[in-house]
């Protein structure tokens, strides 16, 4: 069957039936519009809504008879993009569902080994294995490099290990720029805590508008497990460097691993 006569087809059947099939001959009894992914055997293809910035959809002319339109908007509230659908009760765009973007990210890599010796930060970064070692800088005190004990959650092997044994321990990525982004932003990471003694890391960023590192610090409990913390949903775009520090030698051990930076 030609394209020709399967669109004739198509268009005739939704005359006399009042149901159109699209990549099916045999739409769903139940339905006005039935859209069948496989295009050919082995094919499959999605549904793509209309995609519209907020001046584009203000411009639909809706009314009341709309209830239930959809449509993709691509710079919603906070610059997300979402799926949104028009409410005749409050005459407005709702959102269904929102999607954020992940501008910063770093699984700390896949090239730490399991034992000793481990390298410091500095050499890890110098060979290339953090995810962003050609565009930020990355340096430690008393810290290094490992991949035991992965995150299973995360995205990478290796983990930065902050020992038990020494003081004034700190890891730190520079060279971040978010300028292209609007604020707010959201920052998290994973941590893991080998004690269940209240996490005493010292967790900053700094912002470059008001030249200071700013404190987000955690103090959440619970041992020898992976904890996934958001520690601040307010982190503006100007922020330059994160700065990770363990002042005290004491029995709290600590893993970081998959720092992230979210545009909500």
């Amino acid at each position: 069957m030609n394209k020709l006569f399967l669109s004739i087809f198509i268009f005739l059947s939704s005359l006399f039936y009042a149901q159109v099939g699209i990549n099916t001959l045999t739409p769903s009894p139940a339905s006005s519009l039935h859209v069948h992914a496989e295009v050919s055997s082995g094919n499959f293809r999605g549904f793509m809504p209309p995609r519209v910035t907020v001046a584009q959809r203000n411009l639909i002319p809706v009314t009341s008879a709309d209830d239930g339109l959809m449509v993709y908007t691509t710079n919603a509230e906070g610059g997300r993009k979402c799926i949104q659908m028009y409410n005749n009760v409050s005459n407005s765009w709702e959102n269904i569902q929102c999607f954020s973007s992940r501008i910063f990210y770093e699984t700390m890599g896949n090239n730490a080994p399991l034992s000793t010796p481990f390298p410091t930060v500095t050499d890890y970064h110098l060979n290339g294995y953090f995810d962003n070692s050609t565009t930020h800088s990355f340096s430690g005190i008393n810290v290094d490099v490992r991949s035991s004990t992965p995150y299973a959650g995360g995205s990478g092997l290796a983990n930065i290990w902050i020992s038990t044994t020494t003081s004034n321990k700190t890891f730190e990525i520079t060279n971040i720029d978010l300028s292209s982004y609007t604020g707010p932003l959201i920052l998290k990471m994973a941590i893991f805590k080998t004690t269940n003694n209240p996490c005493d890391l010292t967790i900053e960023y700094y912002d470059s508008l008001t030249s200071s590192y700013v404190d987000v610090s955690t103090t959440f409990s619970g041992n020898s497990a992976w904890y996934p913390v958001t520690l601040s949903s307010s982190i503006p775009n100007t922020i330059t460097k994160i700065r990770i520090r363990k002042t005290l030698a004491n029995a709290n051990g600590y893993r970081i691993d998959d720092i992230e930076i979210i545009k909500p």
